[in-house]
């Protein structure tokens, strides 16, 4: 688990990265690809990222109970994703995890976008054929 803290700011923003397998942590390229994706992410849309967490090639996510756990700590409103999918590749485990996010105050957003900066059906309806991708 990497945790790694920047400056704070008004519209606050918590990142996750995770790699699946050792050999993409060892060569840092899916980690390098998620976090300029995340930080142009938080550019584009006003969100200062307060902290980074990483899971690289660990089968827990304790980088992502970390962030959740951080979100009142720092006043953080959103976690960024690189993609849903790096919250989780299981449908339901993804959506426990969101709603965990929630319940801590945080919407989580996907750099990719994949529905989340939409609100209404549609954009639940899309949020939703993503996961089973």
């Amino acid at each position: 688990m990497g945790h790694q803290n920047t400056e704070t700011a008004h519209s606050t923003a918590i990142a996750y990265l995770r790699v699946s397998s050792a050999g993409q942590a060892d060569s840092g390229l899916g980690l390098d690809a998620q976090r300029k994706d995340v930080e142009a992410y938080a550019k584009s849309n006003g969100l200062n990222i307060a902290a980074v967490f990483t899971d690289a090639g660990v089968d827990k996510r304790p980088g992502l109970l970390a962030a959740v756990s951080a979100a009142a700590e720092v006043g953080a409103k959103t976690l960024i994703v690189g993609k849903l999918c790096r919250l989780s590749r299981d449908v339901m485990n993804s959506l426990l995890i969101e709603k965990a996010a929630n319940n801590a105050g945080m919407e989580v957003k996907s750099a990719a976008g994949e529905g989340t900066d939409q609100q209404g059906a549609s954009a639940q309806l899309f949020k939703g054929m993503m996961r089973l991708m």
